[in-house]
């Protein structure tokens, strides 16, 4: 089969991204710019003085099409020291299960969606509530503790609110410091101020900030009374692309402690993300392998046949 078809479309798209970038400012010009947002300053590294704690979580799905599968998550909580005994839970989530079932139909004519959509904004939800738990596990056990959520403080907020505003409270009461990672940056907070000069449309914050940041460099935005978080711009490894954190407004006097923490924990000939992260996401990980191998030893054969077997796994080819 010749994929001449499909070079056309790949030249046309890498033809849109150049036209795109072509009217891109320049860095002094962005930086410029972006000095009417917020600060651009540089962070040195610094030995952490407290726990620091990573919560990350990991996911499996074992079946085939709607409603025939399940979806196994865990979350852990990866901690320099090492913790006494690990910090980790666990959820199942089958719409084979006659509540789900009964949630998922619920919901979809209430939201006007189908259910097998409601069903992954489910799995969406149930993940990040399981890291919120261990987090809240984490704040409990350890106070004064410094914990990275991998991820933004919105999505936590947004899929899971009561459990996230309940970490907060309980991070304020105890001294623990939280800091969402965002390594893949996707906010649109930048544009608008930056924007005249790129082609077609307003830039998302990644376009704009590749490459305006030196290395161990920030850029922290103004506070804003109507967002709730701080967010600061970091590169703290060698590659161009900046990665983002997340602070309570509460906690911004311990701003720069945490910064100069998360540079000390961050390669520099890296991408930018502290290693601990990375250490806690490797912990967490389930392989598709490993699901396979949990669900064969506690499942019939025959059950899995009828409610879980894909006949799409039986093709000869």
């Amino acid at each position: 089969m010749g994929n001449e078809g499909a070079v056309a479309k790949l030249k046309e798209f890498a033809s849109l991204c150049h036209q795109f970038l072509q009217g891109r400012p320049s860095i002094f010009e962005l930086r410029c710019r972006l000095e009417r947002l917020g600060k651009f300053y540089r962070v040195d590294p610094l030995p952490p003085k407290r726990r620091v704690v990573a919560v990350d979580g990991s996911l499996g799905t074992v079946g085939s099409h709607f409603p025939y599968f399940l979806v196994l998550m865990q979350a852990v909580a990866f901690a320099l020291p090492p913790l006494d005994s690990p910090l980790v839970e666990h959820e199942v989530f089958s719409p084979l299960k006659p509540e789900v079932r009964e949630y998922l139909e619920e919901r979809a004519q209430k939201e006007r969606g189908a259910p097998d959509l409601m069903a992954e904004q489910r799995v969406r939800e149930l993940m990040t509530a399981l890291e919120l738990r261990v987090a809240l596990q984490v704040a409990e056990a350890l106070p004064g503790a410094l914990v990275l959520l991998d991820g933004g403080f919105v999505p936590f907020r947004n899929r899971a609110g009561e459990l996230f505003q309940a970490l907060c409270e309980r991070a304020l009461e105890g001294g623990v410091l939280l800091v969402g990672v965002i390594e893949e940056i996707a906010s649109r907070r930048l544009g608008e101020a930056v924007g005249l000069g790129f082609t077609g449309f307003s830039p998302h914050d990644r376009e704009v900030l590749y490459g305006c940041l030196d290395l161990g460099e920030v850029f922290e935005l103004e506070e804003d009374e109507e967002e709730p978080f701080i967010r600061v711009f970091a590169r703290f490894g060698h590659h161009p692309q900046p990665v983002a954190f997340d602070f309570l407004r509460e906690q911004k006097e311990f701003l720069p402690e945490i910064l100069g923490v998360l540079r000390a924990l961050t390669p520099a000939d890296g991408r930018g993300i502290p290693s601990l992260i990375d250490l806690a996401d490797r912990y967490v990980r389930l392989q598709a392998a490993e699901v396979e191998r949990l669900v064969a030893v506690t499942v019939p054969p025959e059950l899995r046949e009828v409610f879980l077997s894909s006949h799409r796994r039986r093709r000869p080819f």
